[in-house]
Parts: C-alpha cells; sequence; structure tokens
C-alpha cells in the first residue's frame, strides 16, 4: 500500500502545507521505506547579473519614492491637524502608573473628537535619581504609534526629551 505524503523541511513548511504548496515524498506504508521521488524540470529563465541589479535598483527606487509619499502625506496630515487642544501634567505620577494615565488621556481624548494633545512630562529636575517620567511616557507613545492609536509624537522643543513635554497627534 502506497501513499503521498507531505514533506515538511522547516517549521515555515508548515504554513505552506496548508497552501498547498508543499512538496510531496512517496511512502512505501508496509514497508516504512521512502521511495525516491520524482525529479521534477524547472525551466530557468537566464538572467545575467546586470538584469537583475537593474531590476533590484528599480524596485528600491520604487519603494524610496513610496516611503517619500508616505512622509510627505504624514506631514501634511499633521499640518492639518489644530493646535494643542488638550493637556495632561504628568508631574507627580509614579512610573508604574503613567502607562494607565497615558492610555486613558488618549483614549478619552479621541472619543471626544480632540486631534492634539500635550503630555506634560517635565524635565525631572525634582527626581531624587534620572529623569524617569519622560523616557516612560516616551516608550508607552511608541506602543500606542505601533497600535494605530496614534498618528504621531514629538518632544515640544525640538527631539530634547529635556523639553519636559510632549505634543501627540491623535
Amino acid at each position: 500500500m502506497k501513499r503521498k505524503i507531505k514533506k515538511i523541511t522547516n517549521d515555515d513548511e508548515i504554513i505552506k502545507g496548508f497552501l498547498g504548496k508543499e512538496e510531496e515524498l512517496d511512502i512505501d506504508l508496509e514497508n516504512n521505506n521512502f521511495l525516491k521521488p520524482e525529479k521534477k524540470e524547472i525551466e530557468e529563465k537566464p538572467e545575467n547579473f546586470e538584469s537583475l541589479l537593474e531590476t533590484f535598483e528599480t524596485d528600491i527606487k520604487k519603494n524610496n519614492d513610496n516611503d517619500e509619499k508616505a512622509d510627505l502625506n504624514l506631514f501634511e496630515k499633521i499640518n492639518s491637524y489644530p493646535p494643542i487642544q488638550k493637556t495632561k501634567d504628568l508631574h507627580g505620577a509614579f512610573s508604574s502608573d503613567t502607562e494607565k494615565i497615558i492610555r486613558a488621556f488618549i483614549s478619552d481624548s479621541k472619543l471626544h473628537g480632540i486631534k492634539t494633545v500635550k503630555l506634560i512630562t517635565g524635565k525631572g529636575i525634582h527626581s531624587k535619581t534620572a529623569p524617569v517620567i519622560p523616557e516612560t511616557a516616551w516608550d508607552v507613545l511608541v506602543k500606542l504609534k505601533r497600535e494605530n492609536k496614534i498618528l504621531y509624537m514629538k518632544w515640544e522643543k525640538k527631539n530634547n526629551p529635556l523639553s519636559g513635554s510632549i505634543i501627540v497627534f491623535i
């Protein structure tokens, strides 16, 4: 009795197995032997290095053009946003509570149609150690951006965490 089973060469092949694009092996179940698979001829188009390089460069240029357009669209969106509409002061907050406070503030602002907010993190000059809230707040905003819950964020004074506040575009 002979059956065909799917050949899985690595973990990624498991997913391909569900898509039906995997190779098959013949197995003789009575003798538990693998039968030699038939060789399939593959037609290869001869390409020289120059044409491959040209194709690669064209693809890179297209990707760069798309990235520039996306950056321009983001810039245009941010410029169309209103000035700061709401502010949250994080002075006195514990770093362990910062994420909950920011998430609640952003959710509430979004719910009420507010598009531009300011988070006052402070500069950390009253802290006995290094400033904690500015870094923690920034990390939370990075998470929110990855979750597509905010559009963009920036330090109020250039890219300086010691500026004491972050502008958030929701």
